[in-house]
């Protein structure tokens, strides 16, 4: 193990866009994945019904979705080595978009007026899919779009489509967001101490610490839609977008809430999770278990590269999968199994390790000792959920009182076999992708290299236009929660 694992850290750090994906496990389990996606999901189409076309159909797109993703995010060499694999194992190097069409199109088959499909309502006329902006605006969308959670299209003007478009329409629960709010206070101005910034370094207590007095205020005097689209560079745009993601996020936190656990969520990603739940044990005036970690990559890092630990454990954990693929029990046991040895191998991990335990320590305790924990993030392969779980199970003295588990907002595909539906709740890969980029997760502040002393983390804030866009997110969020709150939507 020792030899494997100095291996991995021996070996030279790859350029992104020069990775030989063929050679990695991950795309070793990647590979199978989309490979038997097609093989299977083609036998299963003769018959189908709606749900499982539509079921298909969205694998399609999370895995089509993520593959895009990748190569904006510079890894340019992954595409080609999926279409390569593709090919030599289906004679056909976009078999994925064309079973997407597929289902679709047998799915769309005499539909008519409004359907839900993935996060979005869209009312279907001759076979083609139209939405319709929060604000009446109506666009005709592209089929392989429909997933996404902000498909974009061509506006419609044709009076009579729009006319029959009209005649099918039905509300839906974002328009009675928007409509509650446009009606309750069309002209209250955003309260100065809403968008107040702070400079130089802090700590994600301190933070949250502010963002809690701002959440009471906003629950107390909640400012006008039309300031909100009016301060922030994307307008009216921008608010419908946060109100459609803060719905989708405030009912999974209702649902944490609702699960007698001790959730866990991990920062950054999660910040608006946890902002939200403390919405809702403010709004309910019911206090829940839950507190927040910052524990990502970078605090992974060793002396070679920046979340040096981090690429081991990933690969550990991806070792565990191809060994178990299916049944999470064996495959977390033997993920233990590795991660011990791991430990026992590598002294500078071992140190990390004990350094990590107080911090851990201060944000679970002995609080609510009873209760279960459910380590949250926002996604994508349950590395950092999967560590830390690791680390609660073996280096506390209550770990054989309490159970410890994960869940993720969003799943790869790939890991939904062995993981099982109650570690994931949300299917849409999109939608992951738009809360990892809000100002309010990526850009409120960072983590100060070296930050990390004792049971303490220092971060530092970021540029004060992230902080405003940030705080008017928060805003938006807030408001949402509030309103779907009171028409009994939560």
């Amino acid at each position: 193990m020792y030899n494997w694992i100095e291996d991995i850290e021996s070996r030279p750090v790859v350029d992104k866009a020069q990775i030989n994906w063929a050679y990695t496990t991950e795309f070793e389990i990647q590979g199978k994945y989309f490979v038997n996606l097609v093989q299977t999901s083609t036998s299963l189409l003769k018959g189908a019904d709606d749900e499982t076309l539509m079921s298909i159909a969205m694998q399609c797109s999370n895995v089509l979705g993520w593959i895009k993703q990748m190569h904006v995010m510079g890894f340019l060499s992954l595409g080609e080595h999926v279409e390569r694999l593709l090919e030599e194992n289906l004679d056909d190097s976009r078999p994925i978009e064309k079973l997407q069409e597929k289902c679709i199109e047998l799915w769309n088959k005499n539909k008519r007026g409004q359907h839900k499909v993935g996060e979005n309502y869209f009312n279907i006329l001759d076979n083609k899919f139209y939405l319709r902006s929060l604000s009446g605006e109506w666009t005709e969308i592209r089929s392989s779009h429909i997933f996404d959670i902000f498909p974009e299209g061509d506006i419609v003007n044709d009076t009579l489509i729009l006319a029959k478009l009209q005649a099918t329409y039905e509300p839906t629960p974002y328009d009675m967001i928007y409509r509650e709010w446009q009606n309750f206070n069309s002209g209250k101005e955003i309260d100065p101490a809403l968008l107040s910034k702070q400079s130089g370094n802090s700590t994600p207590e301190d933070v949250l610490a502010s963002s809690i007095r701002k959440i009471k205020l906003i629950l107390q005097n909640p400012p006008s839609l039309k300031k909100i689209a009016a301060r922030h560079s994307g307008g009216k745009e921008f608010v419908e977008k946060m109100i459609k993601v803060s719905l989708i996020m405030s009912c999974y936190v209702q649902e944490r809430r609702n699960n007698n656990e001790h959730t866990l969520y991990l920062l950054r990603d999660c910040v608006m999770f946890n902002e939200l739940h403390h919405t809702l044990d403010i709004i309910e005036q019911k206090p829940t278990s839950h507190d927040q970690l910052y524990v990502g990559r970078k605090i992974l890092s060793n002396k070679k590269r920046e979340g040096g630990h981090w690429y081991v454990a990933q690969e550990l954990l991806l070792l565990s999968c191809l060994a178990s693929p299916l049944e999470f029990g064996k495959f977390d046991a033997d993920y233990t199994e590795k991660m011990r040895e791991f430990e026992n191998s590598i002294e500078d991990f071992r140190t990390l390790v004990k350094e990590l335990v107080p911090y851990i320590e201060k944000h679970i305790g002995e609080r609510d000792s009873r209760l279960p924990i459910r380590i949250v993030d926002l996604g994508f392969q349950g590395s950092i959920n999967m560590i830390l779980k690791y680390i609660l199970e073996t280096h506390f003295d209550w770990a054989d009182r309490r159970t410890v588990d994960i869940n993720m907002f969003v799943v790869a595909e790939w890991f939904k076999p062995v993981y099982g539906k109650s570690r994931y709740s949300n299917v849409s890969y999109s939608l992951l992708t738009f809360i990892e980029d809000t100002a309010r997760n990526e850009y409120l502040y960072d983590y100060v290299p070296a930050g990390f002393n004792g049971d303490s983390l220092s971060v530092k804030m970021g540029t004060p236009e992230n902080q405003e866009n940030a705080a008017l997110e928060l805003i938006v969020a807030v408001v949402t929660t509030q309103i779907a709150h009171k028409l009994g939507m939560l």
